[in-house]
């Protein structure tokens, strides 16, 4: 077995090693690596230094991978492609990865074009839109968070979940309060539901209750919150930190 600092030294290599295999490696293989590649949260800028060809079957796979570019371009490049596809019918079906992209590239034209979505008329659209707010510290705070204060309120359930989200990373009062009431649930289905919906929708501000419902008597609460707090880890440090 490997030690812990011999897996963590596996680790921070095995990205590049795989992203070094990407141009000559097959088009399922290509796919794949860009999914490791995500989990890794590796920078695949070098790959796509412009964005990648729609035409290529992993495509959407690439465009997730740079959620976590380091390229300053990177942002606004993603949003200008979003802004123009938001105002035509031609790129409908792929607008909302690109929007979900945007969700790690804090720039001023991310979340314009993040809140134009929000409020668009398509459905899986303002779901990526509404999804991606919340993520940084806002360019206009005021702006965000009645945006997204109007969107908790959104007929289609799942925008309404994700604005609630989003305010709650933001670290808003209310929406805290709802997750935290979740996390209290005398009902397990709800309690476990909502353990899973704080790590997945990244609200650090409720992982000191993770920790505490970790030291919980029953086994599978206990083991829900402990996976949970972990990956709130990993969203914050990395699969090697």
């Amino acid at each position: 077995f490997l030690s812990s600092a011999h897996r963590a030294e596996w680790l921070r290599g095995a990205a590049d090693r795989l992203l070094a295999r990407f141009p000559a490696a097959a088009t399922d293989e290509q796919a794949a690596i860009l999914r490791c590649a995500y989990e890794f949260r590796a920078d695949v800028t070098h790959l796509f230094p412009h964005l990648p060809d729609p035409r290529s079957p992993w495509w959407a796979d690439a465009v997730r991978c740079l959620t976590w570019s380091k390229s300053p371009a990177a942002g606004p490049v993603l949003a200008a492609q979003a802004s123009r596809w938001l105002g035509s019918h031609r790129g409908r079906g792929r607008l909302p990865h690109l929007l979900a992209a945007l969700r790690g590239h804090p720039c001023a034209e991310a979340e314009s074009v993040l809140l134009r979505a929000a409020f668009g008329t398509d459905l899986d659209t303002r779901r990526a839109a509404t999804a991606s707010l919340g993520w940084w510290p806002p360019h206009d705070p005021a702006a965000v968070m009645r945006a997204l204060r109007v969107l908790r309120t959104d007929t289609d359930s799942e925008t309404r979940t994700a604005a609630v989200s989003a305010l709650a990373r933001l670290g808003e009062r209310a929406a805290l309060a709802e997750l935290s009431a979740g996390l209290c649930a005398e009902e397990p289905a709800v309690q476990h539901a909502t353990i899973a919906r704080v790590a997945a929708d990244g609200v650090s501000w409720l992982w000191p209750d993770l920790q505490e419902l970790a030291e919980s008597g029953d086994r599978e609460t206990a083991l829900a919150a402990s996976e949970a707090a972990a990956q709130l880890r990993e969203q914050a440090l990395g699969l090697t930190g």
